[in-house]
Formats: structure tokens, C-alpha cells, sequence
């Protein structure tokens, strides 16, 4: 009876709202003002223009899915796309976070 108690309670966790981290994709990454490699880096509104539309949903899905299980376990590889996902969507706020913190 445990063991079958156990996949229950880790479809809750993993489904509760305080797990939902993912739903923060838009927020702001303040922490890249304190990268290390943020002054050496070129123009990131050009890297990210270049870039982003490389990495479509289903090429996130792609790579999200070669992780192994063991290492998104509680959480599961949908919640990390559908993060990712969102947080490479138009617009993305990153760009010019990056450039605001150089000054």
C-alpha cells in the first residue's frame, strides 16, 4: 500500500501550485548583473535576435527530454519546457536586463 501511496503524493507535489516555479518564466533575472562574464560579453540584443529563433518548442521538448529521468525527478521534464518555453517567447525581457545592468 505504500508504494502505491508514493506516485499519488509525487503527482501532488509536483502539480501543487507551490511547485509551479515555471509560471515565473517572464520574471525578471536580476542576478545577470553579477555574472562574471557580463563585461566581456558582445551585444546581447544581437546574440539573442540570432539565436532565439533556433530554439523552438519542440527543439526545447528535444533536448528537456535527453535529461534523465533521475535528474528532474519530483518536478518531470514537462514543467522544465514548458519554463523554458516560455521564457525564450517574444518578448524577452533578458536582452535588455543585460544591457541596463552594464551601465
Amino acid at each position: 500500500m505504500r508504494a502505491a501511496q508514493a506516485p499519488a503524493r509525487a503527482r501532488r507535489r509536483r502539480n501543487s501550485p507551490s511547485s509551479r516555479w515555471y509560471l515565473n518564466a517572464r520574471r525578471p533575472f536580476t542576478q545577470i548583473a553579477d555574472h562574471v562574464l557580463l563585461p566581456f560579453a558582445g551585444p546581447i540584443a544581437e546574440a539573442d535576435a540570432r539565436l532565439a529563433p533556433r530554439l523552438s518548442d519542440e527543439r526545447i521538448a528535444d533536448i528537456v527530454h535527453a535529461v534523465p529521468d533521475a535528474w528532474v525527478e519530483g518536478t518531470g521534464h514537462d514543467a522544465y519546457v514548458e519554463y523554458l518555453s516560455r521564457r525564450v517567447a517574444a518578448p524577452r525581457l533578458f536582452p535588455e536586463e543585460a544591457d541596463a545592468a552594464r551601465t
